[in-house]
């Protein structure tokens, strides 16, 4: 299944969030791809997404993001699989094991401290 003959689509919320860091691989590569947003609304406080509350039960651990590939033949659940996905599926973790090690390394150092300092969520 190569990257020019398979279809994608994204579905996150109307939002940056976790989906963000997907949506820039694709435009990295230049590959087409759906960019589904279900939309978000704050009332009060709250988060409003009907819309979403409606349709989450269809999806791997009624969570998102979540990548379907050709029509939904393949999914693909948690962003960080989506996001790795996308970089193997578009040569963007180097040219040998030594090289993706180190751009894993540099992505799972960044990731944590996103989370130390809960930028991403």
């Amino acid at each position: 299944m190569s990257s020019s003959s398979s279809s994608y689509k994204l579905i996150y919320f109307a939002g940056r969030g976790l989906g963000e860091t997907s949506r820039m691989l694709f435009k990295a590569a230049g590959q087409d791809f759906e960019d589904y947003r279900y939309p978000l609304t704050i009332k009060d406080g709250q988060y409003l997404r009907p819309e979403w509350d409606a349709d989450k039960s269809k999806y791997i651990y009624e969570k998102i993001p979540v990548l379907e590939i050709d029509g939904g033949k393949h999914v693909i659940a948690q962003s960080k699989a989506i996001e790795r996905f996308l970089a193997r599926r578009f040569n963007m973790l180097g040219s040998n094991d030594i090289e993706a090690a180190v751009i894993g390394k540099n992505f799972f150092s960044f990731f944590c401290i996103n989370k130390f300092v809960n930028i991403s969520e």
